[in-house]
């Protein structure tokens, strides 16, 4: 345990030091929050509701939304590929922590610091632009935060799987880029609420339902109900990914070892 909590203090530390790329990242994030807000205030003009959402509902969706997929690290897609691609992989596996353990400590290490950059200006940018959220309830924040934790660590162990099918196939790429299209677009751009029935019911056994739909929709609109039924699919889900990123690892280090890697 002490040797991720090494690799989590370095990759924090060192994450702090690109100043740079915090500004960059909270102007794009501030361009894509102007852009939804243009967009959805032309299509709310003299209508209450849409899908079951205010404005304002509709809005600090976007805005949490929006934030988790600015504060997810990239190293969890980009670098098992490339120290599958290298070779180097061979080497970081003789050290004594496990490969997954030390990717998986260093995405969320750096999500954090994002996290804490990025949680108080998309708070501004909310207020800015919708002033407070409506139906927020401040006594079932635990339960939001153990919902975004969850769905932070789904999209992390998803992202290494799909990554490590770098052992399998020349170019794991394309892969991210269809997931990411997923989250995007039933994930952030339209919440789940606003799909015909049938695709309802089809996107719930998404990570688009588990990683961005359901924590956000939990703190823009809470019900319990709600809440139950996304945790406990979190939960299942996290169990899921985690045995099938252990089986996937596994047979790619016995394909590595019988190619001589």
């Amino acid at each position: 345990m002490r040797k991720y909590l090494y690799i989590f203090k370095y990759t924090f530390i060192n994450e702090l030091s690109y100043f740079s790329k915090v500004v960059f990242r909270v102007i794009s994030y501030f361009l894509h929050i102007f852009v939804f807000y243009c967009v959805w205030d032309y299509v709310y003009d003299g209508t209450n509701k849409i899908g079951g959402f205010t404005i304002n509902q509709m809005m600090w969706y976007l805005i949490i939304a929006e934030l988790f997929m600015m504060g997810v690290s990239r190293v969890a897609r980009e670098r098992p590929i490339e120290e599958i691609k290298s070779g180097s992989i061979a080497y970081i596996m003789t050290k004594p922590y496990s490969y997954i353990g030390y990717i998986f400590t260093t995405y969320l290490a750096e999500g954090l610091i994002r996290l804490m950059i990025m949680i108080p200006i998309s708070i501004i940018f909310g207020f800015i632009f919708v002033g407070p959220l409506e139906t927020f309830q401040i006594k079932y924040s635990l339960i939001m935060i153990i919902s975004f934790i969850l769905a932070y660590s789904i999209n992390g162990l998803i992202q290494i799987l799909i990554s490590l099918f770098a052992f399998f196939m020349e170019d794991a790429g394309p892969l991210h880029w269809l997931y990411n299209k997923l989250l995007l677009i039933f994930g952030v751009f339209f919440p789940i609420d606003m799909m015909p029935g049938v695709l309802q019911s089809i996107l719930k056994y998404t990570p688009a339902y588990v990683i961005t739909y359901g924590p956000t929709k939990l703190i823009v609109n809470f019900n319990l109900v709600d809440a139950t039924y996304i945790l406990m699919a979190q939960v299942i889900y996290l169990a899921i990914v985690l045995v099938l990123v252990n089986l996937v690892y596994r047979r790619g280090v016995k394909k590595l070892n019988v190619n001589g890697g």
